[in-house]
């Protein structure tokens, strides 16, 4: 009879994973499953793709790995935070939850790495967004803030011409034009030349701006 072979020759069914972060110490959830903080090995995992995250107070790492039967998965994170940069035509304001975040120099906002939902807003104008950012370690996302449309409607007491930023808009009534939110100058002149000049500010809220010529 031929002898049997050893254990030591059995194909191996299983894998492995050394798994190390920088700095040491996150928490370590496999598919789901708490492991243990980093540096950490893990053995006898089934082959085929597994999901990995990593959280610590520098924020946190989803990804997921592919493992082969008799081999090792080795994976070494960074896991520090990053930068958003936001880019607006009018000065906003960045909440996350509860939390008001602050704007540095240059419109920049550090974060840990992760994902974020971020409410940019500009209460005066009635403007409040939600962006979702997925930070990587390092790496530097963008926001940018395009002006929604609104309107306007100018209205005067004498027949005038009106001019919005320079721009002519033709004879008053002027219904319902539209116009990016923000603050406005608005001229209405009339042929003697008499005119008044007003700033305005256009919300998300369609705006109506009465001008009366017989107040100086």
């Amino acid at each position: 009879m031929a002898p049997r072979p050893a254990a030591s020759d059995k194909p191996a069914t299983t894998g492995r994973l050394e798994l190390t972060s920088e700095p040491a110490g996150a928490q370590v959830v496999l598919d789901g499953k708490a492991r243990g903080i980093t540096p950490l090995t893990v053995d006898d995992l089934a082959p085929g793709t597994h999901a990995l995250d990593l959280q610590s107070s520098e924020g946190s790492i989803h990804r997921s790995f592919a493992v082969k039967a008799g081999e090792t998965a080795k994976i070494a994170e960074a896991i520090f935070g990053g930068w958003v940069k936001v880019f607006a035509p009018f000065e906003v304001t960045v909440r996350e939850g509860a939390k008001v975040v602050r704007l540095e120099e240059g419109n920049q906002i550090m974060l840990p790495a992760g994902r974020h939902e971020l409410h940019v807003m500009n209460r005066q104008l009635g403007y409040d967004t939600v962006h979702h950012v997925d930070l990587k370690p390092g790496e530097t996302s963008t926001i940018s803030v395009a002006a929604p449309a609104s309107s306007i409607a100018v209205r005067t007491s004498a027949p005038a011409q009106v001019w919005i930023d320079g721009v002519s808009a033709g004879e008053a009534p002027i219904e319902a034009m539209s116009d990016a939110v923000g603050t406005h100058e608005v001229v209405a002149r009339q042929a003697s030349g008499e005119e008044r000049r007003s700033v305005v500010t256009v919300t998300v809220r369609p705006v109506t701006l009465d001008i009366d010529f017989s107040k100086p």
